[in-house]
């Protein structure tokens, strides 16, 4: 794998950019998204060394783009952003620290693209699933599974349980179909102190159900998993700009909680 992006990257992008900018200014639209698209432009001609890093999925190193008003998100070799390249390093330090092996069985929910090579080296058969069934095998909800108990060594869920009101149902499913001695990875958005309930899909906050805290897993010990919480600001490399996003102009660290059944 190479740690330089391949030259025509740059550059498509720097067209990409530059005909965004013309079309938005030949249009008189100066909203948040001509700025965004400024920056970006100015990064990838500028490339400040502030703004490099190395993604540790695809080997892409120099500037991220900006997403979402966050900047330096979007690895444009894969594109990742922080918490899924979080995830991947935090993956490769508890597989380091605890000898763990590839399963012969692997769930996947709501696959992300840049991670599923990831997950495909860590099993045998990956079975890819989501509530909707476009890009993935089987159409599921995550609160009724048509799985035996103990049918997969891991199951992955990122971004998940946010969306889903029963959750309690839901985590008491992956328990049931779970291996013993099995791993769950079961990653959720964490921005406030502690975990507020809306009632319902909120459309304002992308459909979540919730507002996670740290205290929200609490709910995955209380299923039956020994959970290990391992955060992006602590990881090996974490200073590194691939594993950070800011809020406000703070970090956000990144919680990624690794669960085992017994």
């Amino acid at each position: 794998m190479s740690s330089q992006p391949a030259p025509p990257l740059r550059s498509q992008l720097l067209r990409r950019y530059a005909r965004r900018v013309a079309a938005a200014l030949a249009r008189l639209r100066f909203g948040a998204e001509l700025a965004s698209d400024l920056r970006n432009l100015r990064e990838l001609l500028l490339q400040p060394a502030a703004a490099s890093a190395a993604c540790p999925i695809c080997g892409y190193r120099g500037v991220f783009l900006e997403h979402a008003g966050r900047r330096r998100q979007v690895c444009p070799g894969c594109s990742s952003k922080a918490r899924h390249r979080a995830l991947a390093v935090a993956l490769a330090d508890y597989r380091r620290r605890h000898g763990w092996q590839p399963v012969e069985r692997a769930l996947h929910f709501a696959p992300e693209d840049c991670l599923r090579t990831t997950f495909a080296a860590l099993a045998r058969r990956v079975v890819t699933a989501d509530l909707e069934p476009r890009g993935v095998e089987l159409a599921l909800d995550v609160r009724r599974l048509p799985f035996r108990d103990g049918a997969f060594g891991l199951v992955v869920a990122s971004h998940v349980l946010e969306h889903v009101l029963e959750d309690r149902l839901a985590l008491a499913e992956i328990h049931r179909v779970l291996a013993p001695g099995g791993l769950a990875i079961l990653v959720v958005p964490v921005t406030v102190p502690a975990t507020l309930e809306f009632g319902a899909a909120d459309p304002r906050r992308n459909d979540h159900v919730r507002e996670c805290g740290p205290d929200y897993f609490e709910r995955y010990a209380e299923a039956g998993f020994a959970v290990e919480l391992l955060r992006s600001d602590r990881l090996p490399g974490a200073a590194e700009l691939a594993l950070l996003t800011l809020e406000g102009g703070r970090p956000l660290p990144h919680y990624l909680p690794f669960c085992r059944r017994a």
